[in-house]
């Protein structure tokens, strides 16, 4: 039997920072979705582009074949829609090949997507790699495995397990490091600065009150770390919140470039 693992690894500027996995950290995560040899679902459900007639595809339960008499060279790809994605920022993404007669699997990619249309390439070549996928998103919902394969007479290649784990680790660092970037900015500042500015939320309204003559930038974040909202103000005003969803938020108060107070609100 042939075992090839793949992961997923993806650059900064696409999504986030890379790491390299290992078994002992997939161990740690929450798996969220398994199909294939010794998990409780088969492939039903997976979409698969890219062949012909000459292809014959079978569903088993516990693998997904494809069967050529003829040969060929094809583009295969196999597509899920997995809703166990959304609301984690780390995911791990695990394949196994559990048989391949006569045929040549030259490389396999990984590419993930939050509507289906737009795709997020993740890394070529996945074969024998495995990798951990960190992200500040955590709204991908669909999957898509491809691979190119060159098929001889009778080729087969036999999809025997499909995982997906994930956790919310890079998510907990984000918050962290904002936190700590945050009280670092504001321990610099004036020791007053704090004294300046009082703040309070009623009725889905944020009440700024302040002696200050000065024009400061409101900003907002939620609990993902992502700013939902900027504003101007000068001196003690009223902004409207009534399009957040009720939770816990970090309001932001900075003068010349420079946070001079953070606090927590509840609207």
């Amino acid at each position: 039997m042939r075992l090839i693992i793949i992961g997923l690894l993806v650059s900064f500027h696409s999504v986030g920072f890379t790491a390299k996995m290992s078994d002992e950290a997939s161990e740690k995560m929450e798996r969220l979705f398994a199909c294939g040899a010794d998990t409780e679902n088969g492939f039903n459900g997976w979409m698969i582009h890219g062949l012909d007639e000459n292809v014959n595809t079978y569903f088993d339960f516990n693998q997904l074949e494809f069967y050529t008499h003829e040969g060929g060279f094809y583009q295969v790809s196999i597509t899920k829609k997995l809703d166990q994605m959304v609301g984690f920022s780390d995911l791990s993404i695990q394949t196994a090949i559990a048989e391949s007669n006569n045929c040549n699997i030259e490389n396999i990619t990984a590419q993930v997507s939050a509507d289906g249309k737009e795709w997020v390439y993740l890394q070529e070549n996945l074969l024998h790699e495995s990798a951990l996928l960190c992200s500040n998103k955590m709204n991908f919902q669909f999957l898509k495995l491809s691979s190119n394969i060159s098929f001889s007479r009778n080729g087969r290649v036999r999809v025997g397990a499909v995982k997906v784990y994930g956790s919310t680790t890079y998510h907990k660092l984000k918050l962290k490091s904002l936190n700590e970037t945050q009280e670092s900015e504001m321990s610099n500042s004036h020791q007053n600065t704090q004294e300046d500015f009082h703040f309070f939320s009623h009725d889905k309204q944020l009440h700024i009150e302040t002696q200050s003559d000065d024009a400061y930038l409101l900003e907002i974040y939620n609990s993902k770390g992502l700013k939902v909202k900027k504003s101007i103000g000068l001196g003690s005003e009223r902004f409207d919140v009534s399009h957040l969803q009720d939770g816990i938020y970090f309001v932001v108060i900075k003068q010349k470039n420079k946070a001079m107070i953070t606090k927590k609100v509840a609207f």
